[in-house]
């Protein structure tokens, strides 16, 4: 006579929720930023900045707060060879960071570089380039439901309303 089981009380996890935890714990293990989610420590060896920007990336990573770094991937632009970056008038996570210390890494491909952030405050001259500047790199197709519109509106409105700053080589 065959011994029959109880019913299981275990509940198995759907494939999908099993993937997402497993793909989570791999991108928050590697400290890099991966789209909107905030990272670490940028990797790569850190240079001295060139004394051209040229070749600037639509996304770049941006690292904040050396002492325990925080780093997001933001546009950038370049304007009479300096580079900007801009956030909503309500602000971010890095807006902080920033405004504490100064001290940033900006890495551009593998290699990161020292720069000091800059806030231009009120400058409308500055700000109407640097709003150009935004609008011309990342002119193009609006994409899947029109999201590359929206991130430009939203970078014109940050540009215009929020907060800029200058990144600048560190002396």
């Amino acid at each position: 006579m065959r011994a029959s089981r109880p019913p299981s009380t275990c509940v198995a996890a759907p494939k999908g929720a099993i993937a997402v935890l497993v793909g989570g714990a791999l991108l928050t293990a590697c400290g890099e930023p991966f789209s909107k989610l905030a990272g670490g420590e940028l990797s790569g060896v850190t240079a001295t900045p060139p004394a051209l920007w040229s070749d600037v990336p639509d996304v770049v990573q941006l690292e904040v707060r050396p002492a325990d770094p925080y780093s997001v991937n933001v546009w950038c632009v370049v304007v009479d060879n300096d580079l900007y970056i801009a956030t909503s008038p309500e602000g971010n996570e890095w807006l902080a960071h920033i405004r504490g210390d100064g001290k940033v890494r900006l890495r551009l491909g593998e290699t990161p570089y020292p720069l000091r952030a800059v806030e231009i405050g009120d400058a409308p001259e500055l700000r109407a380039r640097v709003r150009e500047a935004y609008s011309a790199k990342y002119r193009g197709a609006d994409g899947v439901f029109g999201l590359k519109r929206m991130r430009r509106e939203a970078a014109g409105k940050a540009v215009a309303e929020g907060f800029v700053f200058r990144l600048e080589r560190r002396s």
